[in-house]
């Protein structure tokens, strides 16, 4: 019974829509079972019984002289497209890890479906596995057990960067996180004492477990939450007002960047001066406003100001 039914939803899911004698025939031909009409209305019921407690709607619906169909898969039509697209559009993913990834969604959809999303072509530069990496590593967290591995590095050949490997890493891992859609892992790495280290996963290579090694935790002797708020690196480490003036063309961006609760004051020729309250200044901040070009003016704080007056003039300098 099992088997039938397994069958019977990749049948239905693999075409537009199907009656029961096609089902039948493509349940004998292709996996060597028999069947008859009256047990597919049997399996179609015990399906849809367990989506309804699920889903709340039935799975598969049929309609008279067009057969059996299924319009939508497990995920609604927004949800499995942006499954898709992070998978598709991950910079970090092989080309196999997106390809297994994208198989295993399909199998959660069907061909109406997917028919009607936008499946962009997969591509990728990467040769190594992500997944993996991030399999390892979970596992090792799970079980305090060290991990270890190499760390990517470059070369020049022929005025081309060639990937080679660097020295091998002992590392106790303690939580990984995602910073500007790449993976990191915080750790302790033996060799730096009693402080904690970073390393983005997808520049790893040859990640293994080290259960033989001895596994450090110090991570009483930091706030972890507090290390991952300031992992991008706090420019005054402190909370502070962040003030500045931009273009109305940047209304959509500044709101995407600080929401709603942002103050703003209308000013004239079509700017806006905001006050973004108890801000903690990063890098990432300053990178972004510097981005941003004439269009937005950092007034406060002066800290933030004064060195992006002083990145800029290091900019210019190079084409002067």
């Amino acid at each position: 019974m099992g088997n039938k039914i397994y069958y019977l939803l990749k049948i239905l899911t693999e075409h537009h829509h199907l009656t029961s004698y096609q089902i039948i025939q493509i349940l004998e031909s292709d996996y060597s079972l028999t069947s008859n009409k009256k047990e597919i209305i049997k399996l179609v019921k015990i399906i849809n019984d367990f989506f309804l407690l699920l889903m709340q709607k039935k799975y598969i619906l049929s309609k008279k002289s067009y057969g059996y169909y299924v319009i939508e898969g497990f995920f609604e039509d927004g949800q499995i497209q942006l499954l898709l697209d992070s998978v598709i559009f991950n910079k970090d993913a092989s080309y196999q890890d997106k390809k297994l990834l994208i198989d295993k969604i399909r199998q959660l959809s069907s061909l109406i479906q997917l028919n009607r999303l936008t499946v962009n072509h997969v591509e990728s530069s990467q040769n190594h596995s992500l997944l993996l990496n991030l399999s390892n590593i979970i596992h090792a967290i799970d079980q305090n057990k060290n991990i270890s591995f190499k760390y990517v590095d470059y070369k020049i050949e022929n005025h081309h960067p060639i990937e080679v490997s660097s020295k091998d890493y002992l590392v106790s891992p303690y939580k990984i996180i995602i910073d500007n859609n790449h993976y990191y892992l915080i750790g302790y790495y033996h060799k730096r004492k009693d402080m904690l280290s970073t390393y983005r996963i997808d520049r790893m290579r040859r990640v293994m477990s080290a259960s033989r090694s001895h596994y450090i935790d110090i991570t009483e002797q930091y706030d972890l939450d507090e290390y991952i708020k300031s992992f991008n690196m706090f420019i005054n480490g402190k909370e502070t007002d962040f003030v500045f003036i931009f273009h109305e063309s940047l209304m959509r961006e500044t709101v995407s960047r600080f929401g709603e609760s942002i103050n703003l004051t209308k000013l004239k020729d079509h700017y806006y001066k905001a006050i973004v309250s108890d801000l903690k200044i990063t890098a990432g901040l300053k990178f972004w406003a510097m981005m941003m070009g004439s269009k937005l003016q950092v007034i406060a704080p002066d800290s933030l100001r004064e060195d992006i007056v002083r990145e800029l003039k290091e900019s210019i300098a190079h084409y002067e």
